[in-house]
């Protein structure tokens, strides 16, 4: 039994605890209280700090860390299409998992420990598990033209039976229809009847931008 003092715990689901212990036996948390009840272990003194669990983002896209100030500040249109072009013309597959370290690295030096991804090309999975780190990578699809929705189904099907051997009890797979500007009718449908058919998780782009409004009303 490993014993973490600090100054604060912060257990969330309970008011703080002031000189509190956070106990862990075999990797797991067995005990959340006051140092004076806590059980007998090997000391580890934090010192004057808060201990809280891991931070959780909902919405990450880990695979373009690198296009980090590439982007900002664009009006919606311009937005799209030069993520789109750069993603397609410079970040294969190896530099969109190199893009997805190093978001992990940064991400869990801030003390972010768990994940909500939405990823096209599928290498957070792998990322994910690299690091050691919790979370569901949501893959995307895309097709706004409803006559491209059996292709776009069908690649996702295949990406999904491909994909799934990689979950573990911390990485989890799901499917993300990427947005209404993006993905027609059928294809939504489509999706979320792969989701309920494979249990899984699902997620998408709404209400991003005015400009996206405007877009999906008018």
């Amino acid at each position: 039994m490993i014993r973490y003092h600090a100054r604060l715990v912060l257990p969330v689901a309970r008011p703080p605890i002031e000189r509190g212990t956070v106990a862990v036996r075999e990797g797991r948390i067995a005990y959340v209280g006051p140092t004076s009840r806590a059980p007998s272990g090997v000391d580890v003194d934090l010192g004057h700090v808060a201990l809280l669990p891991g931070l959780v983002n909902a919405h990450t896209h880990l695979e373009l860390t690198a296009m980090r100030g590439f982007l900002e500040d664009l009006p919606f249109q311009q937005w799209i299409l030069r993520l789109t072009r750069a993603r397609r013309d410079v970040l294969d597959e190896a530099r969109l998992l190199d893009a997805a370290r190093f978001g992990l690295v940064e991400g869990l030096r801030a003390g972010i420990t768990t994940y909500g991804d939405t990823c096209s090309s599928g290498v957070v999975l792998r990322a994910l598990r690299e690091a050691g780190a919790r979370g569901i990578m949501y893959q995307e699809v895309f097709g706004p033209d409803p006559a491209q929705c059996a292709d776009a189904i069908r690649g996702l099907e295949e990406k999904v039976r491909a994909l799934r051997a990689q979950e573990t009890p911390l990485v989890r797979l799901g499917v993300s229809p990427h947005a209404p500007y993006s993905v027609s009718d059928a294809l939504f449908a489509a999706t979320a009847d792969l989701a309920r058919r494979e249990r899984l998780p699902m997620a998408v782009h709404v209400a991003e931008s005015a400009d996206e409004d405007r877009y999906v009303r008018a």
